[in-house]
């Protein structure tokens, strides 16, 4: 009886070891243990794991290496990146956009011939999502908007971003920047316009103060200069030959302010 458990106990062990697999993680070598259920169901084809180590994945093949372990390779994932003008998903590292056709380097040299500027805040917003967590990057793209006026399109980068990433404190700390800068640009431009209405207004009051000056307004002050001059030339003869002639504009003066104010008491 004990006989026959012993053998098929040592069967039962030595399927178990048929069946078991062992590969290792191509990254960082951490070996892996199994069962042939790992594979997958057709033998060309791979399966692809992730590593709970490293969190890198890899294909697993169904072929040994010189080792007696099972061959793995690393999976090569495919980055992607947005047509610069249908904003359609393609290979970074392809040119031609397959939904478009537009080749990605010409399509930038055009745009940078057209629209420098705005060729600048692209290159500039690249960079801040190369290295996100990179302040100046955030901040150098925010003064390059704010010099071109373009602070409205930084904070739609910034929204588009969200609507990918979600929720995200970066996020909403830029944002918020945003809407101080054009806070502080409306408020700016508001006191240069009250300024220059200010400075309008008192144009347009020293103008109606000269017209509203009055005949007895000028002929009052007609006659004091005459008078001035009088005696000034009498003091210090300057224009002697010119006495007759200001002393009769002198006396209309007179004459018409006195009728003026006469006038005006009626």
């Amino acid at each position: 009886m004990n006989n026959e458990l012993t053998s098929e106990y040592t069967l039962e062990n030595t399927a178990t070891k048929l069946s078991e697999i062992r590969f290792r993680c191509p990254c960082c070598q951490k070996l892996y243990c199994s069962d042939k259920t790992s594979f997958a169901l057709n033998p060309i084809e791979a399966s692809e794991f992730e590593c709970f180590s490293c969190q890198d994945s890899f294909f697993l093949y169904q072929t040994k290496t010189e080792n007696g372990i099972y061959r793995t390779e690393k999976t090569n994932h495919v980055e992607f990146s947005k047509c610069p003008k249908c904003d359609f998903l393609k290979p970074q590292k392809q040119d031609e956009c397959s939904n478009c056709g537009i080749l990605e380097s010409k399509f930038k040299e055009i745009q940078k011939l057209e629209n420098p500027r705005m060729y600048e805040i692209d290159k500039a917003w690249n960079i801040v999502v190369s290295d996100f967590a990179n302040d100046q990057h955030h901040q150098v793209f925010l003064n390059l908007a704010q010099s071109h006026m373009a602070l409205n399109f930084a904070s739609q980068k910034y929204v588009d971003l969200k609507k990918m990433m979600g929720a995200d404190p970066l996020i909403e700390k830029y944002l918020k920047q945003i809407e101080l800068r054009l806070t502080a640009m409306i408020q700016t431009r508001f006191e240069a316009e009250k300024n220059a209405v200010i400075k309008d207004v008192d144009q347009v009051s020293i103008g109606q103060r000269l017209q509203n000056l009055t005949a007895k307004d000028i002929f009052m002050g007609v006659s004091l200069l005459g008078t001035t001059l009088l005696i000034y030339n009498k003091i210090n003869p300057t224009f002697p030959n010119l006495t007759g002639l200001i002393v009769a504009a002198t006396v209309l003066s007179y004459g018409l302010w006195f009728i003026s104010l006469n006038k005006s008491k009626i």
